[in-house]
């Protein structure tokens, strides 16, 4: 171990492990954020979802973000019930957060130009276009 300034002895150890995937949605789909439409018509940066999960004395915790504008309930309950089963981890030990980017999808059905999916009148692209499940591997030991 390195040489450090700090008293590290009798300190709890941490594990962590990390992990990313591009979320960038095809172009064409409607951008978050704005009162008016905005079409994605290149990409300048691909959006991630992060994965952080630590663990410390056999308990663990996972943190995800997303380059989203927002989170929606719906996919958080949903990402929660796929971590439980792909790990074990319990949905009380997840944490699933956005960047509140203004440049990624729209995701909010009835704002940032996405339909109401229950108007009837065309199905949410967010939903459509973003991909879901995200395609993230979560790993207990070693990916």
């Amino acid at each position: 171990m390195s040489e450090t300034p700090y008293d590290l002895e009798g300190l709890p150890a941490i594990r962590a492990g990390a992990a990313q995937a591009v979320i960038t949605p095809p172009l064409g789909i409607n951008m978050a954020g704005y009162y008016h439409e905005r079409i994605a018509e290149y990409v300048r940066d691909d959006l991630y979802c992060h994965a952080l999960v630590l663990e410390n004395d056999g308990e663990r915790i996972a943190l995800v973000s997303l380059d989203l504008v927002c989170v929606v309930d719906e996919w958080v309950r949903e990402a929660k019930g796929l971590v439980q089963s792909a790990t074990g981890l319990p949905p009380e030990r997840v944490l699933v957060c956005a960047t509140h980017t203004h440049t990624g999808p729209g995701v909010r059905p009835g704002r940032d130009n996405v339909p109401d999916e229950t108007s009837g009148s065309r199905p949410c692209p967010a939903r459509s276009q973003t991909p879901w499940p995200l395609p993230v591997r979560i790993c207990s030991t070693r990916c």
